[in-house]
């Protein structure tokens, strides 16, 4: 007899997902991340990103996210793709959507300031499933890449798994689904801050790009990207 699992599930290496060798996530500035959502239904993770110390300008500039750094199964610390993890432990193949939005455009910590025009894309997403060996299952729709809009503060569909037709009838949208943003070539080490100091792995598939003609105060900004899960299936294109 199997029943829903009421449990965590921990985070999987993006490059290499193995439900049996979790990894241990850390935050761009070293914190630990939020903890997993607990099941049946539950987002597992999700990358926190950082763009980097970067020269006040007036010419409109793309900079590179932060690459996720985690601690493998067997203790190595290293980097990979940024990526947003989930599970549906229900049983039920009821379907799911995964979807993402910017709570509001990046503010001044400091300041009022606010980066008019800034836009956050993430680009080269690609899905895995933990419960197939087909990294293109044709129960999983999803976006390949997506821009979010700060102004309209509307949620974007990137990934879904579709209900089955038949009541008692499985398919692919059980178990783990990770989707991340690029993959081994696009993790790039030679980016430098503003400042001088090497910034660390950047993941070139997640960019901000910021107009020239934004006024940029002296200061550090941040916005929030808000990751919802909900039972409701759709069709992602």
């Amino acid at each position: 007899t199997f029943q829903p699992s009421k449990d965590t599930t921990n985070p999987v290496d993006p490059t290499n997902p193995d439900p049996d060798k979790p990894v241990k996530p850390t935050n761009p500035n070293g914190t630990d991340p939020q903890a997993p959502q607990a099941g049946p239904l539950s987002i597992d993770f999700a990358s926190s990103i950082d763009f980097g110390i970067q020269k006040i300008t007036s010419k409109t500039e793309n900079y590179q996210g932060s690459a996720q750094q985690y601690t493998t199964f067997d203790g190595k610390k290293t980097t990979g793709p940024d990526y947003v993890q989930m599970t549906d432990n229900r049983g039920s193949f009821t379907g799911w959507t995964l979807s993402v939005k910017q709570n509001g455009q990046f503010k001044g910590q400091n300041s009022n300031a606010v980066l008019d025009g800034a836009e956050v894309t993430f680009g080269n997403a690609i899905h895995l499933g933990m419960t197939t060996v087909s990294t293109n299952a044709t129960d999983i729709t999803a976006l390949k890449s997506f821009t979010l809009d700060p102004l309209s503060g509307n949620a974007i569909n990137i990934m879904s798994g579709a209900a089955v037709k038949n009541a008692g009838d499985t398919n692919e949208t059980g178990g783990t689904h990770l989707m991340r943003f690029g993959n081994e070539t696009d993790i790039v080490s030679t980016e430098v801050n503003a400042d001088g100091s090497k910034r660390g792995d950047t993941d070139k598939a997640v960019t901000l790009m910021v107009p020239g003609k934004t006024d940029k105060m002296a200061d550090k900004y941040a916005t929030e990207f808000e990751w919802i899960l909900s039972d409701m299936p759709t069709i992602v294109k």
